[in-house]
């Protein structure tokens, strides 16, 4: 039997790579963002930092 023919190899789309580079960028301007609205709410709009990591994490 031999080996190498049971080992297969995926070759992936250009499109499926540009996918994923596009969701990888869209989730760290998530996080950035998330955590700027934090920051914003914390020192502009006098809320706590137990209120506003509540509603950061219910929500």
């Amino acid at each position: 039997m031999d080996d190498t023919a049971s080992v297969q190899i995926r070759v992936s789309h250009p499109a499926d790579r540009l996918r994923a580079v596009a969701l990888l960028v869209l989730a760290v301007s998530l996080f950035a963002l998330l955590d700027t609205t934090a920051k914003y709410l914390i020192t502009r709009k006098d809320l706590s930092v137990l209120q506003v990591v509540w509603a950061r994490y219910v929500f």
